[in-house]
């Protein structure tokens, strides 16, 4: 090497140091959170993001109260008046009232292995009611792969995956949501690593909640993802009474007053916990 290219490599990394000195004075270094919108690159702890990336399947933005993919493969269609409110990542996210969104099937979300994330805002913690945020389901048992994402009655937020094989629901659950502020869900299936639920980046060891009048384990290990699975995604209810792949199934449980941002569906499982 010579002296000049070296000379320029002590610069170069004398200038990154002092770089990254800075952004872990502002907090992308384990002190918390980076903001929204921070002109930093973006990671784990700053997962909004506008652009779909290598393995996105699906990106809903809601920028305007738009139900629009960003992916451009999978457009959701609002069923009902659909509220605008202040948004966690961009200016916007969706308010559910007497309505919901509706993304027609797709083989795409046959995910033997991925990862789901989403901002969550819910005014009343403990509603008394269950209310749904997520849902790719139906009724019965003789499928693999239904996915629903709820809340309890006391605000516990609740996953839930079904295997065919031992007709199995197996569940990840948190502890009851906080009122009024904007929560990050993370959620990673199949893979090394299984099932698991983060609840903004603390990848949640709540052990039961309390789901449709009964107390579930949310522990049972789970290797599986959600394919095998040929219903159609709702957003802000669930759809587990439906009969299966129908494209315009009966809805339950509607997230009344609820908020939803950034919804993101990955082809690849995710720990949601790396700083």
């Amino acid at each position: 090497m010579s002296v000049a290219r070296a000379g320029r490599e002590v610069v170069e990394w004398g200038m990154r140091a002092q770089y990254l000195g800075l952004i872990a004075g502002c907090g992308r270094f384990g002190f918390g959170e980076a903001p929204a919108g921070d002109g930093m690159p973006d990671g784990p702890r700053d997962v909004c993001d506008a652009t779909p990336g290598a393995d996105s399947v699906a990106l809903y933005t809601f920028e305007g109260g738009s139900v629009a993919d960003a992916t451009g493969a999978h457009p959701g269609i609002a069923e009902g008046t659909l509220g605008v409110v202040a948004g966690r990542c961009g200016a916007t996210a969706i308010e559910f009232s007497s309505s919901y969104v509706r993304v027609p099937d797709s083989p795409a979300f046959d995910l033997e292995a991925g990862a789901i994330e989403l901002f969550v805002r819910t005014s009343t913690p403990a509603a008394g009611t269950e209310q749904g945020i997520l849902s790719r389901d139906a009724n019965g048992t003789d499928f693999d792969g239904h996915l629903s994402i709820g809340l309890a009655k006391n605000g516990q937020l609740w996953v839930r995956l079904q295997r065919m094989l031992g007709n199995l629901s197996v569940f990840r659950c948190s502890e009851p949501l906080p009122a009024d502020q904007w929560v990050h869900v993370g959620v990673s299936f199949g893979g090394a690593d299984g099932f698991g639920l983060w609840i903004d980046h603390v990848r949640s060891t709540t052990t039961t909640a309390m789901v449709t009048n009964s107390m579930v384990d949310c522990t049972t290990p789970h290797p599986y993802g959600i394919a095998g699975n040929d219903n159609t995604l709702v957003l802000g209810v669930l759809d587990f009474t439906a009969v299966n792949s129908d494209p315009n199934p009966v809805v339950v449980e509607p997230f009344t007053g609820g908020q939803l941002d950034q919804i993101h569906i990955h082809s690849q499982p995710k720990d949601f916990g790396v700083p």
